[in-house]
């Protein structure tokens, strides 16, 4: 199959539900319940067979699946996944390594956000760090939370008209539903091509980040620099989708947050073949109580789950 023979239909359309894999399930829950405002919609038993061979999971019984949402958000959900056998992963991690890297939220009040947050026994990066954001007119203040499994929060502050979030619709919400998955790859363009030839991506921003704020935020060597692209769909439903190239020097032998990026597509088969012209590895459907489930590589570490 030819690339141009994708239909027009075939979009990727937002990462619902973002899915954290953890040995230390409870906590995260309480995080985002308390901390982020989520509310759980389901909790249930999942069968190991045939989830922990779809998401790459060590062997094991069946799964405690917990699923936190919006009720007004448009996409942007959290998954998280009980997994007892995984490795605990640590803290302060730069984008050095491929794999996942970062969930994006967008909050009310950021003084009354990180206090909460703090009350909960979380920490922080640093202090909120006020930037021109690159490729835009106008600036965002930001901060980065040291979240579950190694993974990085980054909390901006919400700006009424310029960012599309359940706070736009509901008043009683201080932190949003997620806004954008971040993963890190070696090289940008190969995983930017299969987004965008293979699942139909509009890429939003495509910027390199550099400056002193941002080595604060994310505790960078001084100098660094990374190009990031955003991608998102044509309804805009969260969570986006980020590509950031890594800095390089780091090892792939240090263990990374085990994160599934759900992507829902109208014709499974004719994404995995465009997926494989593309060169990405997709593995065989394999039939679920949600329907058939397939799992693409993007780049060492990173995974969507087609469906």
């Amino acid at each position: 199959m030819t690339i141009s023979a994708i239909p027009e239909n075939l979009f990727f359309d937002g990462v619902d539900p973002v899915t954290l894999c953890t040995p230390k399930a409870q906590e995260a829950v309480t995080l985002y319940r308390d901390g982020f405002g989520f509310q759980i919609s389901q909790e249930s038993l999942w069968p190991a067979d045939p989830w922990r061979e779809l998401w790459n999971l060590p062997e094991g019984g069946n799964l405690l699946v917990t699923q936190l949402r919006k009720p007004q958000a448009h996409g942007g959900g959290i998954r998280i996944v009980s997994v007892p056998e995984l490795p605990e992963v640590a803290g302060s991690r730069l984008p050095n390594q491929p794999g996942p890297y970062a969930w994006d939220f967008y909050v009310r009040d950021m003084t009354t956000a990180v206090k909460r947050i703090q009350d909960l026994g979380w920490s922080f990066r640093s202090e909120p760090q006020r930037y021109p954001l690159f490729g835009q007119n106008f600036e965002v203040l930001e901060v980065m939370l040291e979240g579950p499994q190694g993974l990085l929060h980054a909390l901006v502050e919400y700006i009424p008209g310029q960012h599309r979030c359940v706070l736009g619709l509901d008043d009683s919400e201080s932190v949003s539903e997620v806004i954008a998955l971040v993963v890190v790859v070696d090289k940008i363009d190969k995983p930017r091509q299969a987004m965008v030839s293979g699942l139909g991506a509009d890429i939003a921003m495509d910027e390199n980040f550099t400056g002193v704020e941002i080595e604060r935020l994310l505790n960078l060597p001084t100098g660094s620099q990374f190009r990031m692209v955003l991608m998102r769909g044509p309804s805009r439903r969260n969570a986006r989708f980020e590509l950031l190239e890594s800095i390089g020097g780091g090892t792939n032998e240090l263990p990374i947050p085990h994160v599934v990026a759900p992507m829902q597509v109208p014709d499974l088969t004719q994404v995995t073949l465009a997926l494989r012209d593309l060169g990405v590895k997709v593995t065989e459907s394999k039939q679920t109580d949600h329907g058939p489930v397939a799992m693409a590589q993007l780049a060492p570490g990173v995974f969507l789950e087609l469906g």
